[in-house]
């Protein structure tokens, strides 16, 4: 991406006004899958009173869209009580969520990074240890000046000190090159049409969160990623950090997809003949909320490792495109 833009980020990332980002918002609505979306993959942040989730989608070009934005309130610490379900049931919900898109093609989250830094690591590291779900969870750290993606940690040991095989690993995000990535699309897409726009954005999001967005700049005199003055929030630049991250590591590997990988996964998301409405960007139907399971018992299973293509598949085709029956219900 670096060589295709011609980007000079480093010092021109501070030109980057919320104010005209609001003007490059799209025609579709939150809870909406655009044309052009072919995988999601989610960011999660946690705070002392809430968890935040954003949820993006990709497609060809490492082309991004904000499909959707959750706020759930309350303390990541509040067990499940009656008649008041904790941030991680609803979390689990929301992570199960399916997204209809105009082709009638019901799409899931693949993907998804949670933050583990903060008061609340340990919550974190459980919820994700009990994890069953479809979606690839990952418990994330981001640390500067560091690659994208990297070898996991793993947090499990026995009580003599061994590494659990099966336990609990960490992943680190290289915060950089994913602050770098966005920026320079950011700066590349003030002067494209629209139908090309490297990040794309939803009608009706408040000012809030393009501020967030561009909440920081980059120090070209200390070589680091900074705040604003004034600035206090950035879950949006944040979470959208992790849902890069969760769709360029294992097993998605956005990065290095191939044009067979993305034709075969338009013929599933977008098939030619299937487009309800075929000529405009009309509404889609909202995501449903699938009730949180009970993890059953036994150990994680292991991520499926990644061959030299993207999206591994099962049969060695290059990508990873799961047959539809295992793609689409897998539960």
């Amino acid at each position: 991406i670096n060589t295709a833009l011609g980007e000079t980020w480093e010092d021109r990332s501070s030109s980057i006004k919320h104010e005209a980002l609001m003007q490059r918002a799209g025609h579709w609505q939150l809870g909406h899958v655009p044309k052009g979306v072919l995988l999601l993959t989610a960011g999660v942040d946690t705070q002392d009173d809430r968890l935040e989730v954003f949820v993006w989608g990709w497609g060809r070009s490492e082309r991004c869209k904000l499909v959707d934005h959750h706020v759930i309130t309350g303390s990541p610490a509040a067990p499940d009580l009656p008649g008041a379900p904790s941030v991680w049931t609803r979390l689990a919900d929301v992570l199960e969520c399916r997204y209809r898109n105009s082709f009638g093609v019901e799409m899931r989250i693949e993907a998804g990074a949670i933050d583990s830094a903060g008061h609340h690591t340990q919550a974190v590291y459980q919820f994700v240890r009990e994890w069953r779900g479809a979606c690839q969870l990952r418990a994330i750290i981001g640390r500067a000046n560091k690659t994208l993606v990297s070898r996991p940690s793993s947090v499990d040991v026995t009580a003599g000190g061994a590494t659990l095989k099966n336990g609990l690993h960490l992943w680190t995000v290289g915060t950089d090159p994913a602050k770098g990535a966005l920026f320079a699309r950011l700066l590349a897409d003030a002067d494209a049409d629209p139908a090309d726009y490297f990040v794309g954005f939803p009608d009706g999001l408040d000012e809030d969160f393009y501020k967030q967005l561009t909440a920081e700049v980059f120090d070209v005199g200390h070589n680091r990623w900074v705040k604003k003055k004034g600035q206090v929030r950035n879950e949006a630049l944040d979470c959208w950090v992790y849902a890069y991250w969760a769709a360029c590591a294992p097993p998605l590997r956005l990065a290095v997809a191939h044009e067979s990988d993305w034709a075969a996964r338009e013929m599933l998301c977008e098939p030619p003949t299937a487009d309800l409405f075929a000529g405009g960007a009309a509404p889609v139907a909202q995501p449903e909320l699938k009730p949180a399971q009970p993890p059953p018992p036994g150990e994680p299973a292991e991520p499926r490792p990644a061959d030299d293509g993207a999206f591994l598949h099962p049969q060695g085709h290059g990508g990873y495109l799961p047959d539809s029956d295992d793609y689409w219900d897998r539960s």
